[in-house]
């Protein structure tokens, strides 16, 4: 069974490598993700560059959510890197070998109904290519027009880990508002057979899909908090 960890170290070690370019002015982080809809620990890489909206790589999955098991990737992470690495879907949960909390609060992205069905799950399919496909294209653009048209937003790209086309994955925009509003809108711009959080999205239409998002995004910001 550890040797089943260790493959899994190895790929998301791998693959952290190949998107950690180092540019300038550029953060970088890792976010882990608890599905208990499909059982399984997803792991994101996640990029900012100074001025520019946040976007987020999924890395890999592990089909548990044995705790035990996750205490034995992260130290193997944290062995091969320093980046600062945040969770989702742990609150309330500890440790098993320190007893501290792995998760603090919620955060604004997954305050849900605990009793909501999942609208998209996380992947058993290999990464998406590195190289964005028009889909992707299409939801950077209509993230950068949101926070154009209201710089307080903090807008998120994300690729589907399980895209009906590997090479050209569906995406999905996150859109949160400044404090202390922080209300959330998730849409997602082209087919993909689920992801890798549990919260509901507005699909936009295939065909012209940016004068969709335009609408929506001006309904989401009017709307009072």
């Amino acid at each position: 069974m550890l040797m089943d960890w260790r493959q899994d170290i190895r790929l998301i070690n791998e693959r952290i490598d190949l998107h950690f370019d180092r540019h300038s002015n550029t953060r970088y982080w890792l976010s882990v993700v608890r599905d208990p809809y499909d059982q399984t620990i997803n792991f994101f890489f996640w990029t900012h560059h100074r001025g520019f909206r946040q976007r987020s790589i999924p890395l890999h999955s592990l089909h548990t959510t044995d705790l035990h098991a996750l205490t034995t990737v992260i130290a193997g992470i944290r062995a091969h890197t320093q980046l600062s690495i945040t969770y989702y879907g742990f609150t309330g949960l500890r440790w098993p070998d320190s007893g501290q909390r792995i998760q603090a609060r919620a955060h604004p992205t997954e305050l849900l109904p605990t009793d909501a069905p999942p609208v998209y799950h996380a992947a058993t399919t290999a990464p998406p290519s590195p190289t964005p496909g028009h889909w992707v294209a299409i939801a950077e653009q209509i993230a950068d027009n949101a926070m154009a048209a209201d710089p307080t937003l903090e807008a998120t790209t994300v690729l589907a880990m399980d895209a009906t086309d590997p090479l050209d994955p569906a995406c999905l925009i996150t859109l949160v508002t400044a404090p202390p509003d922080l209300r959330t809108l998730h849409l997602q711009v082209g087919p993909t057979l689920g992801w890798g959080f549990a919260a509901p999205a507005i699909v936009l239409p295939e065909q012209d899909p940016a004068t969709a998002a335009a609408a929506v995004i001006a309904a989401f910001t009017a709307a009072p908090s």
